[in-house]
């Protein structure tokens, strides 16, 4: 993350905020549009950048290509383009891409925090998840980089896509604009033919969607390995564990159709289209569930209906007050004892350490702020690090 730029306007307008995350495409800041008033998300790409990346020429192409197919997407499943460009105050040429800024929790870290994850909820994952895939892959726009992290969840239970950056269009010149021999994706989220041969295609997206779906169910990702050539060759040839050997109550349809989108060759991958209408059809109806922010299966049970929390809030009494933070955890004390915990390798006690105080900060800092998001990764993260001491041949 570039040290430094808190604070920077962009373009004259966007004041970036608070760091959210960076990738091979370039940073992303939580941002404040000074013009409208309203939070954004803004993805810097410096011109050092380009010198990693070999061609800044290619670069610019490919970033001008990224803004104009998302700036096509009309669906709420996908993140809004809101404005893009070379930044005028800068010398160096640098990028930007302004987004709609996404309130929510990622679906890494509620994978997480929800384990085990009942099946209805899995299939309301993923037939929002296919629901999007059908209205990219119709433009057409291949996504790429299908992941747990780059999935949120609002608190009305709406998944969001997020970094289509790597996304290549179906036309000639996609595959020019990729440089050979770029890792592309994310190896646990793969497919066959995308590692093998470089190339890819809708059935790609909905391999990564299989992969998606078998991790929400169980727990873990589908295959697991200590090097990348040995995952990849698990993709290409290993056949994936059916998830009713984990999870016994999944319906076998459930079953069935991960088991095909998880097929290694991508023409035996159903459409994504097809894929919603089967998951769709497997939702129950859900009479008696409790209300719970952040659930994926709340907008088929409860369409247009607003989040739990707001709808607790307007029942509530208008004077009542929320209840006040337990005055005995101490955020900084608990954040300090997680670290040591971990530096001693005891990942599961850091792990419930911040589990503990996660209520806490909710109260003290709001269920959208910055703080509670970064908990919630910090303690997902610790998690993962917990589940490969257990297994040393698990892949991250």
């Amino acid at each position: 993350m570039v040290t430094g730029a808190q604070g920077r306007v962009i373009a004259g307008r966007y004041r970036l905020d608070a760091p959210l995350g960076h990738g091979g495409m370039g940073e992303v800041w939580r941002a404040w549009d000074q013009r409208l008033e309203r939070d954004t998300a803004v993805k810097l790409i410096r011109a050092e950048q380009a010198a990693l990346f070999g061609d800044r020429e290619l670069l610019s192409k490919r970033f001008v290509r990224e803004s104009r197919a998302l700036a096509r997407i009309d669906h709420p499943g996908v993140v809004a383009i809101h404005d893009a460009g070379r930044d005028p105050d800068r010398t160096d040429g640098e990028l930007f891409l302004v987004m709609q800024y996404i309130r929510g929790v990622r679906l890494a870290d509620w994978l997480v925090e929800a384990e085990p994850v009942p099946w209805p909820r899995a299939v309301a994952l993923g037939a929002q998840i296919a629901a999007v895939l059908t209205a990219l892959h119709a433009i057409p726009l291949v996504h790429r980089d299908l992941k747990p992290a780059n999935v949120m969840l609002r608190p009305d239970g709406t998944a969001v896509l997020l970094d289509l950056g790597i996304a290549g269009l179906l036309d000639p010149d996609a595959s020019r604009l990729t440089r050979t021999g770029e890792t592309l994706g994310s190896p646990a989220y793969t497919a066959p033919e995308l590692a093998v041969s470089g190339t890819s295609g809708p059935a790609s997206d909905l391999y990564a969607l299989g992969c998606v779906l078998h991790e929400a169910l169980c727990g873990e990702t589908v295959f697991r390995a200590p090097t990348l050539y040995a995952l990849y060759e698990k993709h290409a040839k290993e056949a994936p564990k059916p998830v009713r050997a984990v999870r016994p109550e999944a319906p076998e349809a459930l079953e069935a159709l991960i088991l095909a989108l998880l097929a290694k060759d991508p023409r035996a991958r159903p459409p994504a289209v097809l894929v919603y209408r089967t998951l769709a059809s497997l939702l129950p109806p859900g009479a008696g569930e409790p209300e719970q922010d952040h659930d994926p299966w709340r907008p088929f049970r409860q369409p247009m209906a607003p989040a739990p929390r707001l709808l607790a809030q307007q029942a509530a009494p208008a004077m009542a007050a929320p209840p006040p933070p337990d005055p005995d955890v101490d955020l900084d004390a608990a954040l300090a004892r997680a670290e040591a915990l971990v530096g001693m390798a005891r990942y599961a006690e850091a792990a419930n350490v911040l589990a503990a105080v996660l209520g806490t900060a909710q109260q003290i800092y709001g269920p959208d702020s910055d703080v509670l998001r970064n908990l919630r990764t910090q303690h997902a993260n610790i998690v993962r690090l917990g589940a490969a001491q257990k297994d040393p041949t698990a892949h991250h």
